[in-house]
């Protein structure tokens, strides 16, 4: 995995939610850990 693709994958979870404290929170890498970044990451590197 590449930063670009965590960062695309941060980019398209982040796109999902309205409120911009949930914006922030996964931009910034808090998210990381939880399965929604995993799989957005798995889709971009074309695992699925």
């Amino acid at each position: 995995m590449t930063p670009t693709t965590l960062q695309q994958a941060r980019e398209n979870v982040a796109a999902r939610y309205a409120q911009p404290y949930h914006q922030r929170a996964i931009l910034s890498g808090q998210w990381d850990a939880g399965s929604l970044v995993r799989d957005e990451i798995a889709k971009v590197e074309g695992r699925k």
